[in-house]
Protein backbone atom coordinates (compact mmCIF):
# COMPACT_ATOMS: atom_id res chain seq x y z
CA UNK A 1 0.00 0.00 0.00
CA UNK A 2 2.83 2.39 0.84
CA UNK A 3 4.55 1.68 -2.53
CA UNK A 4 1.30 2.31 -4.42
CA UNK A 5 0.82 5.56 -2.52
CA UNK A 6 4.32 6.76 -3.43
CA UNK A 7 3.83 5.90 -7.13
CA UNK A 8 0.49 7.73 -7.25
CA UNK A 9 1.95 10.77 -5.49
CA UNK A 10 4.90 10.93 -7.90
CA UNK A 11 2.56 10.65 -10.89
CA UNK A 12 0.27 13.32 -9.49
CA UNK A 13 3.21 15.65 -8.86
CA UNK A 14 4.47 15.11 -12.41
CA UNK A 15 1.10 15.95 -13.96
CA UNK A 16 0.69 18.88 -11.59
CA UNK A 17 4.04 20.46 -12.53
CA UNK A 18 3.53 19.98 -16.26
CA UNK A 19 -0.11 20.98 -16.50
CA UNK A 20 -2.07 24.15 -17.04
CA UNK A 21 -3.55 26.26 -14.26
CA UNK A 22 -6.97 24.76 -14.97
CA UNK A 23 -5.64 21.18 -14.71
CA UNK A 24 -3.79 22.08 -11.51
CA UNK A 25 -7.01 23.34 -10.01
CA UNK A 26 -8.64 19.98 -10.73
CA UNK A 27 -5.71 17.81 -9.66
CA UNK A 28 -4.99 19.57 -6.37
CA UNK A 29 -8.22 18.61 -4.53
CA UNK A 30 -8.00 15.05 -5.92
CA UNK A 31 -4.44 14.74 -4.66
CA UNK A 32 -5.45 16.12 -1.27
CA UNK A 33 -8.29 13.60 -1.10
CA UNK A 34 -5.93 10.69 -1.89
CA UNK A 35 -3.49 11.87 0.79
CA UNK A 36 -6.28 12.25 3.33
CA UNK A 37 -7.63 8.78 2.52
CA UNK A 38 -4.17 7.28 2.88
CA UNK A 39 -3.57 8.86 6.26
CA UNK A 40 -7.04 7.89 7.40
CA UNK A 41 -6.37 4.28 6.44
CA UNK A 42 -2.96 4.13 8.11
CA UNK A 43 -4.39 5.84 11.19
CA UNK A 44 -7.11 3.20 11.39
CA UNK A 45 -4.57 0.39 11.11
CA UNK A 46 -2.39 1.99 13.79
CA UNK A 47 -5.43 2.45 16.04
CA UNK A 48 -6.36 -1.23 15.58
CA UNK A 49 -2.96 -2.45 16.72
CA UNK A 50 -2.93 0.06 19.56
CA UNK A 51 -6.34 -1.25 20.62
CA UNK A 52 -4.95 -4.79 20.77
CA UNK A 53 -2.12 -3.58 22.99
CA UNK A 54 -4.58 -1.69 25.19
CA UNK A 55 -6.73 -4.81 25.55
CA UNK A 56 -3.70 -6.83 26.61
CA UNK A 57 -2.79 -4.18 29.19
CA UNK A 58 -6.37 -4.12 30.53
CA UNK A 59 -6.46 -7.92 30.74
CA UNK A 60 -3.18 -7.92 32.65
CA UNK A 61 -4.59 -5.32 35.04
CA UNK A 62 -7.74 -7.41 35.59
CA UNK A 63 -5.61 -10.45 36.46
CA UNK A 64 -3.48 -8.40 38.87
CA UNK A 65 -6.57 -6.93 40.54
CA UNK A 66 -8.27 -10.31 40.98
CA UNK A 67 -5.16 -11.90 42.45
CA UNK A 68 -4.63 -8.86 44.69
CA UNK A 69 -8.25 -9.17 45.84
CA UNK A 70 -7.66 -12.80 46.79
CA UNK A 71 -4.55 -11.82 48.74
CA UNK A 72 -6.41 -9.00 50.47
CA UNK A 73 -9.24 -11.35 51.42
CA UNK A 74 -6.76 -13.80 52.90
CA UNK A 75 -4.96 -10.98 54.71
CA UNK A 76 -8.21 -10.00 56.41
CA UNK A 77 -8.86 -13.62 57.42
CA UNK A 78 -5.38 -13.89 58.91
CA UNK A 79 -5.29 -10.41 60.45
CA UNK A 80 -4.72 -11.88 63.91
CA UNK A 81 -1.38 -13.37 62.80
CA UNK A 82 1.92 -11.63 62.14
CA UNK A 83 2.60 -13.33 58.77
CA UNK A 84 0.27 -13.63 55.77
CA UNK A 85 0.67 -16.97 54.00
CA UNK A 86 0.22 -15.91 50.39
CA UNK A 87 0.70 -19.53 49.25
CA UNK A 88 -2.67 -20.22 50.87
CA UNK A 89 -4.60 -17.91 48.53
CA UNK A 90 -7.69 -19.88 47.57
CA UNK A 91 -8.01 -18.87 43.90
CA UNK A 92 -5.35 -17.80 41.39
CA UNK A 93 -6.21 -16.17 38.05
CA UNK A 94 -4.41 -16.18 34.69
CA UNK A 95 -5.46 -15.11 31.20
CA UNK A 96 -5.61 -17.03 27.92
CA UNK A 97 -7.13 -17.01 24.44
CA UNK A 98 -9.66 -19.41 22.94
CA UNK A 99 -8.26 -20.66 19.61
CA UNK A 100 -11.00 -23.16 18.77
CA UNK A 101 -14.61 -23.38 19.91
CA UNK A 102 -17.75 -25.22 18.76
CA UNK A 103 -21.39 -24.60 19.64
CA UNK A 104 -23.33 -26.78 17.16
CA UNK A 105 -22.57 -30.25 18.55
CA UNK A 106 -24.04 -32.12 21.50
CA UNK A 107 -20.58 -32.26 23.08
CA UNK A 108 -18.77 -28.97 22.49
CA UNK A 109 -15.19 -28.28 23.57
CA UNK A 110 -12.90 -25.26 23.80
CA UNK A 111 -9.20 -25.18 22.86
CA UNK A 112 -7.02 -22.70 24.77
CA UNK A 113 -3.56 -21.39 23.81
CA UNK A 114 -1.91 -22.21 27.15
CA UNK A 115 -0.93 -25.53 28.72
CA UNK A 116 1.11 -27.21 31.44
CA UNK A 117 4.16 -25.05 30.75
CA UNK A 118 2.01 -22.02 31.60
CA UNK A 119 0.77 -23.53 34.86
CA UNK A 120 -2.59 -24.65 33.48
CA UNK A 121 -4.10 -27.78 35.07
CA UNK A 122 -7.21 -29.91 34.80
CA UNK A 123 -10.30 -28.65 36.64
CA UNK A 124 -9.38 -25.00 36.30
CA UNK A 125 -12.46 -22.84 35.72
CA UNK A 126 -12.83 -21.01 32.40
CA UNK A 127 -14.48 -17.61 32.79
CA UNK A 128 -15.00 -14.90 30.16
CA UNK A 129 -12.96 -11.71 30.53
CA UNK A 130 -16.14 -9.94 31.69
CA UNK A 131 -16.70 -12.49 34.44
CA UNK A 132 -19.18 -15.08 33.12
CA UNK A 133 -18.96 -18.89 33.31
CA UNK A 134 -17.76 -20.52 30.06
CA UNK A 135 -16.54 -24.03 31.00
CA UNK A 136 -13.66 -25.81 32.71
CA UNK A 137 -10.38 -27.49 31.73
CA UNK A 138 -10.45 -31.28 31.26
CA UNK A 139 -7.07 -31.99 29.65
CA UNK A 140 -3.72 -30.26 29.07
CA UNK A 141 -0.70 -30.73 26.83
CA UNK A 142 2.51 -28.74 27.25
CA UNK A 143 1.27 -25.79 25.16
CA UNK A 144 -2.51 -26.17 24.92
CA UNK A 145 -5.54 -27.03 27.03
CA UNK A 146 -8.94 -28.51 26.23
CA UNK A 147 -11.98 -27.27 28.07
CA UNK A 148 -15.48 -28.70 28.32
CA UNK A 149 -17.93 -26.02 27.27
CA UNK A 150 -21.13 -25.02 29.06
CA UNK A 151 -22.67 -26.26 25.80
CA UNK A 152 -21.76 -29.89 26.40
CA UNK A 153 -24.18 -32.60 27.52
CA UNK A 154 -21.50 -33.86 29.93
CA UNK A 155 -21.02 -30.46 31.62
CA UNK A 156 -21.78 -30.67 35.35
CA UNK A 157 -21.89 -27.96 37.98
CA UNK A 158 -24.37 -26.22 40.26
CA UNK A 159 -26.13 -22.87 40.24
CA UNK A 160 -27.86 -20.65 42.75
CA UNK A 161 -30.72 -18.19 42.32
CA UNK A 162 -29.24 -14.94 43.59
CA UNK A 163 -32.12 -13.41 45.53
CA UNK A 164 -33.62 -16.53 47.07
CA UNK A 165 -30.47 -18.64 47.48
CA UNK A 166 -32.13 -21.81 46.14
CA UNK A 167 -29.66 -24.01 44.30
CA UNK A 168 -29.52 -27.07 42.09
CA UNK A 169 -27.55 -28.78 39.31
CA UNK A 170 -27.08 -27.00 36.00
CA UNK A 171 -26.79 -28.72 32.64
CA UNK A 172 -27.19 -28.13 28.91
CA UNK A 173 -30.20 -29.79 27.28
CA UNK A 174 -28.63 -29.67 23.81
CA UNK A 175 -31.18 -27.21 22.44
CA UNK A 176 -29.96 -23.59 22.20
CA UNK A 177 -26.44 -22.19 22.49
CA UNK A 178 -27.92 -19.32 24.50
CA UNK A 179 -29.57 -21.33 27.31
CA UNK A 180 -28.91 -23.95 29.96
CA UNK A 181 -31.14 -25.51 32.63
CA UNK A 182 -31.08 -25.13 36.41
CA UNK A 183 -33.01 -28.11 37.82
CA UNK A 184 -34.39 -29.56 41.05
CA UNK A 185 -35.58 -26.26 42.52
CA UNK A 186 -38.35 -26.84 45.15
CA UNK A 187 -41.86 -25.79 44.14
CA UNK A 188 -42.09 -23.38 47.08
CA UNK A 189 -38.92 -21.54 46.04
CA UNK A 190 -39.14 -17.84 45.19
CA UNK A 191 -38.27 -17.44 41.49
CA UNK A 192 -38.69 -14.39 39.28
CA UNK A 193 -37.89 -13.75 35.64
CA UNK A 194 -34.60 -11.85 35.43
CA UNK A 195 -33.13 -13.28 38.65
CA UNK A 196 -29.38 -13.75 38.31
CA UNK A 197 -27.95 -17.28 38.55
CA UNK A 198 -24.52 -17.60 40.22
CA UNK A 199 -22.05 -20.38 40.92
CA UNK A 200 -22.31 -21.88 44.41
CA UNK A 201 -19.88 -22.58 47.21
CA UNK A 202 -20.52 -26.31 46.57
CA UNK A 203 -18.46 -26.18 43.38
CA UNK A 204 -14.95 -27.61 43.54
CA UNK A 205 -14.05 -25.70 40.36
CA UNK A 206 -15.66 -22.25 40.34
CA UNK A 207 -15.31 -19.54 42.95
CA UNK A 208 -18.74 -18.81 44.45
CA UNK A 209 -20.62 -15.86 43.01
CA UNK A 210 -19.49 -16.08 39.38
CA UNK A 211 -22.41 -15.06 37.15
CA UNK A 212 -23.92 -17.71 34.85
CA UNK A 213 -27.06 -16.10 33.45
CA UNK A 214 -30.57 -14.95 34.29
CA UNK A 215 -33.95 -16.66 34.69
CA UNK A 216 -35.80 -16.65 31.38
CA UNK A 217 -38.66 -18.97 32.37
CA UNK A 218 -39.46 -21.83 34.77
CA UNK A 219 -41.73 -24.86 34.69
CA UNK A 220 -43.04 -27.16 37.44
CA UNK A 221 -42.35 -30.82 36.66
CA UNK A 222 -44.29 -33.90 37.77
CA UNK A 223 -41.74 -34.35 40.55
CA UNK A 224 -43.00 -31.00 41.94
CA UNK A 225 -39.57 -29.50 41.27
CA UNK A 226 -38.91 -26.55 38.98
CA UNK A 227 -36.75 -26.65 35.87
CA UNK A 228 -35.45 -23.14 35.26
CA UNK A 229 -34.48 -22.01 31.78
CA UNK A 230 -31.39 -19.80 32.13
CA UNK A 231 -30.32 -17.23 29.55
CA UNK A 232 -26.51 -17.31 29.49
CA UNK A 233 -24.58 -14.10 30.08
CA UNK A 234 -21.58 -15.36 28.09
CA UNK A 235 -21.95 -15.19 24.31
CA UNK A 236 -20.64 -18.68 23.66
CA UNK A 237 -20.41 -18.04 19.91
CA UNK A 238 -18.16 -15.01 20.32
CA UNK A 239 -16.08 -15.46 23.50
CA UNK A 240 -12.34 -15.23 22.79
CA UNK A 241 -10.41 -13.85 25.77
CA UNK A 242 -10.83 -15.80 29.02
CA UNK A 243 -9.61 -16.09 32.59
CA UNK A 244 -8.48 -19.44 33.96
CA UNK A 245 -9.07 -19.88 37.69
CA UNK A 246 -7.16 -22.36 39.83
CA UNK A 247 -8.69 -23.56 43.09
CA UNK A 248 -5.63 -24.14 45.27
CA UNK A 249 -7.46 -26.29 47.84
CA UNK A 250 -8.97 -28.67 45.26
CA UNK A 251 -6.79 -31.73 45.92
CA UNK A 252 -7.13 -31.48 49.70
CA UNK A 253 -10.91 -31.12 49.43
CA UNK A 254 -11.27 -33.99 46.94
CA UNK A 255 -9.13 -36.32 49.07
CA UNK A 256 -11.24 -35.64 52.16
CA UNK A 257 -14.58 -35.99 50.36
CA UNK A 258 -13.57 -39.14 48.47
CA UNK A 259 -12.41 -40.77 51.68
CA UNK A 260 -15.95 -40.76 53.04
CA UNK A 261 -17.78 -41.14 49.74
CA UNK A 262 -16.11 -44.54 49.35
CA UNK A 263 -17.31 -45.86 52.70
Amino acid sequence: MLLLFIILEVAALHFYVNSSSYTKAILLPISNEVVASFYSCTSGIEAYFNLQKENEVLTSEIIDLKNELERSRLSVQLSDTSVVAFDSVEYVYTSANIINNTISRQKNYITIDKGKRDGIEENMAIVSIDGFVVGYVVECSDSFSLGISLLNRDFKSSGQIGKSGWYGPIYWDGMSHENIVLSDIPRYAQINRGDTIYTTSFSSIYPPGIMIGSVESFELKESLLFDVKVKLFADMAAVRRVLLVKYNNLEERKALEEKYNNI
